[in-house]
């Protein structure tokens, strides 16, 4: 995908493209820009569908739930001839700004235009005990600062080295075209992080991995214009 951007309003125009490879999960994991026209996963599917009742680009569009660690399901059912589910709220640029799930059927492009906001994003620690993992999946915006895994742990632990792991102890991020994960991760043997220090391009979802409850705002390079 590639972003075009006007730096003095943070304005966005975001061209996704999306290709179906046969015998792989074709799944992405598309970021969307903070403040867009999108209100709930019938719209979007409306957008790239042409409609609700068919499925010739998508066959689910998902989005996670830290709370539960699972996800709201949002499909097409090929007996009902239309998309059935949870049409839950696209909450892109607010507190929550979960990342999306895209499973496509064809190639094909996605135009999104939308700005970014200065958006303080709750992440959610299950407690040991309770049987869930704590997976927090989100969209950051278009115009943040962060260039590799490193920097978001430096901003939230202040380093890479040992004792850096009071927020989060694992950053991952989703390779389309690997269709796998690339993992930052704390490691406690040798104290400090370990793994591959992948880039973050623009509109990358993120996953991190709270130790603790705490509240982060993604930093921009610009401030928005109101």
């Amino acid at each position: 995908m590639a972003g075009e951007s006007q730096p003095s309003s943070m304005v966005s125009k975001v061209n996704f493209g999306f290709k179906y490879t046969a015998g792989t999960q074709n799944v992405y994991r598309p970021s969307l820009p903070y403040s867009n026209k999108f209100t709930t996963v019938s719209s979007m599917v409306a957008d790239i569908e042409g409609n609700t009742y068919t499925s010739a680009k998508l066959s689910q569009v998902l989005l996670w739930n830290p709370y539960t660690q699972s996800s709201n399901v949002y499909q097409y059912n090929g007996i009902a001839g239309k998309w059935l589910g949870v049409d839950y709220p696209v909450d892109a640029g607010t507190s929550s700004s979960n990342a999306l799930y895209f499973n496509v059927l064809s190639n094909f492009n996605w135009i999104v235009s939308g700005k970014d906001t200065i958006t303080p994003l709750y992440f959610y620690f299950n407690a040991p005990g309770n049987g869930l993992a704590n997976s927090n999946k989100r969209c950051l915006p278009y115009g943040s600062i962060y260039l590799k895994a490193s920097d978001v742990v430096n901003d939230l632990e202040g380093g890479t080295g040992a004792g850096t792991d009071t927020k989060i102890n694992k950053v991952m991020v989703w390779d389309a075209g690997l269709q796998a994960f690339k993992t930052y991760i704390y490691n406690t043997i040798v104290n400090k992080w370990l793994g591959e220090d992948f880039i973050i391009n623009p509109g990358d979802s993120i996953t991190l991995y709270p130790v603790t409850s705490f509240t982060w705002t993604p930093k921009l390079a610009i401030t928005p214009v109101p």
